[in-house]
């Protein structure tokens, strides 16, 4: 199936989303932990590749899927979380990020911010 960048953003959001938590107990505090991951593979053929042999080289199928694993830590004990998103990209953009914390922020307030949400592609 082919996605747009919006579809793949919100594809991305939806990792976050579905991720299941898990409490973890140490000695001082809880933490509960979640994973998730979503196939973010983009158009089978015509899409620019980015690299650097031949600028005019084009995608003519699809060799593996790409993902979106997205994992949550939440200090239950602080009630602060971070979130770490990696990619199977060249890089996550600013404007991915920001777009994806402002999806976050509609619908959790402020759970979710610049300061605690982490996109990286696996290239990066």
């Amino acid at each position: 199936q082919n996605y747009n960048i919006s579809q793949r953003r919100s594809m991305l959001l939806l990792t976050l989303l579905f991720a299941s938590l898990a409490s973890v107990h140490g000695s001082d505090s809880t933490y509960n932990i979640g994973a998730g991951r979503y196939d973010i593979t983009g158009p089978a053929a015509g899409v620019e590749m980015m690299g650097y042999a031949k600028p005019q080289q084009y995608t003519s199928g699809i060799h593996i899927r790409q993902w979106s694993r997205a994992f949550i830590i939440a200090d239950v004990q602080l009630s602060s979380r971070v979130v770490f998103v990696s990619i199977d990209a060249c890089m996550g953009t600013q404007i991915l990020k920001s777009e994806v914390v402002n999806k976050l922020k509609a619908l959790y307030g402020n759970l979710y911010t610049n300061d605690n949400v982490l996109i990286s592609g696996t290239h990066t």
